[in-house]
């Protein structure tokens, strides 16, 4: 799904320190997952954030893609979300899923938050 972002961060954690020039979402998910974090998100082509949860800030569906269609800097076949724009992933233990509008249950008050796995 494409879900919003702003400067406060609805995916408080970005393990890279920065942008990268060889982003893809399965470098974004390892590193999430190696620090523990169960959702993953990939922003403006080279951005990666972590977090527990996510949809603080809403949906992004003013298209099926929404915002999210930035080709990633390190695979251009692979869309790293867009511009405030993330792109979120459930990094379950089965593998990483990317997570669709309706799979969230979010307004713009409630995230959609996960405390531990299930089973």
């Amino acid at each position: 799904g494409c879900f919003i972002d702003s400067a406060s961060r609805d995916l408080p954690r970005n393990p890279w320190g920065g942008p990268r020039t060889d982003a893809t979402n399965e470098l974004c998910h390892s590193s999430c997952r190696a620090e523990g974090y169960r959702y993953a998100a990939t922003q403006a082509a080279s951005w990666c954030f972590c977090g527990n949860s996510y949809g603080s800030q809403g949906v992004d569906s003013s298209s099926p893609m929404g915002g999210c269609s930035a080709p990633c800097t390190g695979d251009s076949t692979q869309f790293c979300g867009g511009g405030w724009r993330n792109s979120v992933w459930d990094l379950r233990p089965d593998g990483a899923q990317l997570l669709q509008d309706e799979d969230a249950q979010i307004s713009n008050t409630t995230a959609v938050q996960h405390d531990g796995w299930d089973g």
